[in-house]
């Protein structure tokens, strides 16, 4: 198998659809090849990319694939007390924007590390993901295998560039010739909407968000005859949302698939088509093709039974190499060994299905009671209260969005067996989350702290 930056067999199929061209494989490779001129120079050299879902940086993305010389992308938008951060720690040889700046650097980077990605979405710290060319291209691999993606294939970006799942969208369509319609509109934009139609897209990705947007936007009214599948991934989708989009997807002859996945994984790592198995909808399915996953207990034991939980453990070929927190730690080979301890708490069902419950490190002990956060998050959902649950082992905090009355708090005072004294409310007009989606835990115990 070829690697997905060299593509020269596809030669005249259409890599990338922008909002007014069109590039060709034989094309997109000659821009490489001009990008390729200052970077050959310097292989195995750090490269910064700032992106975003243009031509742009998915040509500078390839050219540093293709030089060997690792790259950290990043945010287009990214504030500049964040990317001084960046390179303070990094010391880079390049950073590729609309134009190159060249640096004096003597960061050593392994001739092994391909991609680096942040841990924190847009904030500055500069903890990283190390990416090998056997991550991503077998990640990229294994994602077109099960979703099944041909030449004929067309994805639309709705993710940015520099999120893992943005980028695995783009990697596992170049690997089999298929196409790219470039845009940085989001799905609240008419102009998305319209590229849809004009080229013609046959899939779409969708963090928990997407989906609220979507139904906001009455996307069952739409007439899309092009779309073959929808994948979601990037957090839990509520119950709720899942069974209305399973539904609403094989009215629709859609596939509608639920994904698993860290970035420390390529990032996925499991997968299911809820059209088939609409009864599993709070499930994250079964490992990707070339993974395998396995539970344990606190002990260390591996859990062989159904329905007992454990953390997660995920064997692969797409683990990263292991974190950086500065330029020392690229000249590192892989800490990992393809097994990666995710961290998350699951159990899987009598036909080998996978649910996530939780999170290792979400779990407090408060008044001898072992209290799964999550799990309250969940609870209140099911209450149509939008709310986040953070805490310690002295109290729990819960922030809504809503207003919590008194006779919800004595219900999750009852349920979860808790003293008045040890839970505090407070509504908030948003959950914070990061540019990719994700909750920010972290805030949410600020914004408790400075209540105080």
């Amino acid at each position: 198998m070829n690697n997905f930056w060299n593509f020269e067999k596809f030669k005249e199929n259409i890599a990338i659809f922008t909002e007014d061209d069109k590039i060709t494989y034989s094309e997109l490779s000659k821009r490489v090849n001009q990008a390729e001129i200052v970077l050959k120079k310097n292989p195995y050299e750090l490269v910064f990319l700032k992106c975003k879902n243009d031509i742009n940086s998915i040509v500078n993305y390839l050219a540093a694939l293709r030089t060997n010389c690792p790259v950290l992308l990043l945010d287009d938008d990214i504030d500049e007390e964040h990317l001084k951060i960046f390179i303070k720690n990094y010391n880079p040889r390049f950073l590729l924007d609309n134009n190159t700046s060249i640096f004096d650097s003597n960061t050593i980077c392994s001739n092994n590390l391909a991609v680096l990605l942040s841990t924190s979405g847009s904030t500055g710290n500069p903890k990283l993901v190390r990416l090998s060319r056997t991550n991503i291209q077998n990640n990229a691999a294994a994602i077109a295998e099960y979703l099944s993606i041909n030449q004929n294939d067309r994805a639309i970006t709705s993710l940015p560039f520099h999120y893992s799942y943005g980028l695995s969208v783009i990697n596992s369509h170049l690997i089999n010739g298929a196409s790219v319609i470039l845009t940085n509109e989001s799905i609240i934009s008419k102009k998305w909407w319209d590229l849809i139609k004009k080229y013609k897209a046959t899939s779409f990705a969708g963090v928990p968000y997407t989906f609220d947007m979507l139904k906001k936007l009455r996307f069952e009214n739409m007439d899309l005859p092009s779309l073959r599948y929808i994948t979601q991934a990037g957090g839990k989708l509520s119950e709720d949302q899942g069974k209305y989009f399973t539904e609403l997807c094989q009215r629709k002859n859609i596939d509608f698939f639920i994904m698993y996945g860290q970035t420390e994984a390529s990032p996925r790592m499991t997968y299911f088509k809820t059209n088939d198995f609409p009864n599993k909808i709070s499930s994250i399915g079964k490992a990707i093709p070339g993974g395998k996953i396995s539970l344990f207990d606190d002990k260390k034991n591996i859990i062989k039974d159904a329905f007992i939980e454990g953390e997660l453990i995920y064997y692969g070929s797409n683990v990263m190499m292991g974190y950086a927190n500065n330029k020392n730690d690229l000249k590192r080979e892989d800490d990992l060994k393809n097994i990666l301890h995710t961290g998350d708490i699951a159990f899987f069902d009598d036909e080998g299905f996978f649910f996530i419950t939780g999170r290792k490190n979400r779990f407090t002990k408060i008044q001898g009671l072992r209290i799964n956060l999550d799990d309250i998050n969940q609870f209140l959902l099911k209450q149509n209260i939008n709310a986040v649950a953070v805490g310690n082992d002295l109290q729990i905090c819960i922030a809504s969005t809503n207003t919590i009355d008194e006779k919800m708090k004595k219900r999750i005072l009852k349920k979860y067996k808790l003293h008045h004294s040890v839970l505090r409310f407070l509504q908030i007009d948003e959950i914070p989350k990061n540019s990719s989606g994700k909750i920010l835990y972290k805030k949410i115990e600020d914004i408790f702290n400075d209540q105080q």
